[in-house]
């Protein structure tokens, strides 16, 4: 006899079996649900996430800012190195508050013009912690000070010029009388700029000494500005800042002494 297939089934059946064979894996691992979730998850819990939540500031040090402004090391130098640029007088208050930062620094700027201190734009760091912003006019005989830092500019960004203010702009309340204590006299606040007849200067050297003498009660600095500038007092002085501080100062200049100011306080000495 002949062996012979079977004949198939005369008709398919409606639907196709939901099982393979009829000996499947007992319990397959972590099999996907037999219909998709209506949304899928939008991560993986455990994926980190794409970038950091916070970027970190980058950390500048005490003597350097991320700005176009460098303040150099205290007592080192007399100008601006050949690789960064000097500061203009007109950016000299914005560079120094923006490299100085971190320092409690005033709004105004003190001009001047001697030799033996640095050029252009610094800071000088007084003895009770306290700072002044400086610009020294002077191009030769630059000096290195201990008491001074420079502000430089970065080469890679020059900077450009713009309006500040120099000085304070109000005047401060009066001080109330004048009093006077043996040789030296205290003038009324903001009259003269120099000393009057029957009245001689007071030496540099005596400046502090006599305003220690006749000013004692207004908490005058003892340390002396020194500089020769026109249109300020000539001779031994004190000026008002706006915050009610007071600087003594000290101008070399003996025949361009100016008008009255209200910011300033003659001390003279009886003849």
């Amino acid at each position: 006899p002949v062996a012979v297939t079977e004949a198939p089934t005369l008709s398919p059946t409606a639907s196709p079996t939901t099982a393979p064979t009829s000996a499947p894996t007992a319990s397959p691992i972590h099999v996907p649900t037999s219909a998709p979730i209506s949304s899928p998850i939008t991560a993986p819990s455990t994926a980190p996430t794409t970038a950091p939540t916070q970027a970190p500031t980058a950390s500048t040090g005490p003597n350097q800012t991320p700005s176009e402004y460098l303040l150099l090391e205290k007592g080192v130098g007399s100008e601006c190195p050949s690789n960064l640029q000097p500061i203009s007088k007109e950016k000299c208050l914005e560079a120094a508050h923006s490299a100085g930062s971190h320092l409690l620094l005033p709004n105004w700027l003190y001009e001047l013009n001697m030799g033996g201190f640095p050029c252009g734009c610094f800071l000088w760091h007084n003895s009770d912690g306290s700072f002044l912003v400086d610009y020294n006019s002077a191009q030769a005989n630059c000096g290195v000070h201990t008491n001074t830092q420079l502000v430089c500019g970065s080469p890679s960004q020059p900077s450009n010029p713009v309006a500040v203010t120099e000085a304070p702009t109000s005047a401060p309340t009066s001080t109330g009388p004048n009093p006077t204590s043996g040789e030296y006299v205290l003038l009324e606040k903001g009259v003269g700029s120099s000393c009057p007849s029957g009245m001689e200067a007071v030496p540099k050297q005596e400046c502090i000494e006599a305003a220690s003498s006749v000013a004692g009660h207004l908490n005058v600095p003892n340390w002396l500005n020194e500089f020769s500038l026109h249109n300020l007092p000539c001779g031994c002085f004190i000026w008002y800042n706006d915050n009610g501080t007071k600087l003594l100062d000290y101008n070399h200049e003996t025949t361009f002494c100016g008008d009255d100011n209200p910011r300033t306080q003659m001390i003279c000495k009886s003849v």
